[in-house]
């Protein structure tokens, strides 16, 4: 599954991004609806989040999205392991607010391959996650924005110039016996930036993805072009 094991605060911390902040407390404010999901472990949540920065005076997700930087998902952590709650302002071409109260593994049921290969270690793995435990991934895609904010509404563009690799860092840690918490942090890098040794990787990545990865990232009509770029 790619995770590798790493201290929860390193993850959780807040950086003090102050435009990333600003910018998650204008979406909450004007699209709360698909980006704040509260939850009946709404405490437990602001209690975990205290470890990193100050919460006495936070009453509920979305007031708490608007003071901690990476968005985070609830997940149960035995059968069906539905998502339960969060704030989620900086989607990646997903709709938050249709995934809610469904298994976490139909959020990622358009992924091209993943639920036959990773179906079967996702669910044991969350189930058993011990108390204390953190584990984090990364994902890739590219885009044609720096945009943080890619819900599906928002109708990014194809890519047809200018481009960006977008990193999603995920982070992953039990909350309590019966609950996990899922964070994501965004990082935009123009391909022109990235050094000699992550460009060759990129180019074998698209060299070699199967068509159907390639619609599903939105790079099928661009895939030679973005090879011939690097």
């Amino acid at each position: 599954m790619g995770l590798t094991s790493i201290d929860a605060g390193r993850f959780f911390r807040n950086r003090y991004d102050a435009s990333l902040l600003s910018e998650r407390r204008r979406i909450i404010a004007e699209q709360q609806s698909r980006c704040v999901f509260e939850s009946d472990q709404s405490k437990e949540v602001i209690r975990f989040a205290g470890g990193w920065i100050a919460t006495s005076e936070t009453g509920g997700f979305a007031q708490l999205g608007g003071i901690w930087e990476p968005d985070f998902v609830l997940v149960q952590k035995q059968t069906p392991q539905n998502l339960v709650g969060g704030c989620v302002c900086f989607p990646t071409g997903w709709h938050p607010e249709e995934k809610m109260g469904n298994p976490l593994v139909s959020a990622h049921g358009i992924v091209p391959g993943l639920n036959p290969a990773l179906g079967a270690k996702i669910a044991p793995f969350i189930a058993g996650l011990a108390q204390g435990r953190c584990y984090q991934r990364t994902n890739w895609g590219l885009t044609a924005s720096d945009e943080l904010d890619q819900h599906p509404t928002r109708q990014i563009p194809e890519i047809k110039d200018e481009v960006f690799l977008r990193i999603e860092w995920q982070a992953l840690t039990s909350l309590t016996v019966d609950l996990a918490i899922f964070g994501i942090r965004i990082f935009h890098l123009q391909l022109e930036r990235l050094d000699e040794r992550s460009r060759g990787l990129l180019i074998e990545n698209l060299r070699t993805m199967p068509a159907e990865m390639l619609r599903y990232k939105r790079i099928d009509h661009c895939r030679d072009w973005l090879v011939e770029r690097l």
